[in-house]
């Protein structure tokens, strides 16, 4: 939503023609130790059913 619909653009080239995004995001966060995996996301779970996520990346700044 706050990206303007920049991520599905990206998701929907990941994912390939005709397949949903969902399975490019899905795919990108079972990875293990990379800058997009589930070990940097908190899950929000309620009653056992994944709700949302949020994902935090730093960024780098240009401090000059």
């Amino acid at each position: 939503m706050l990206s303007d619909g920049v991520v599905d653009y990206i998701w929907s080239i990941l994912s390939g023609p005709g397949k949903p995004l969902i399975d490019a995001d899905a795919r990108r966060y079972m990875r293990e130790n990379s800058k997009f995996c589930y070990q940097i996301c908190q899950i929000t779970i309620l009653d056992d059913v994944p709700e949302g996520l949020l994902s935090v990346v730093p960024l780098k700044v240009d401090s000059g």
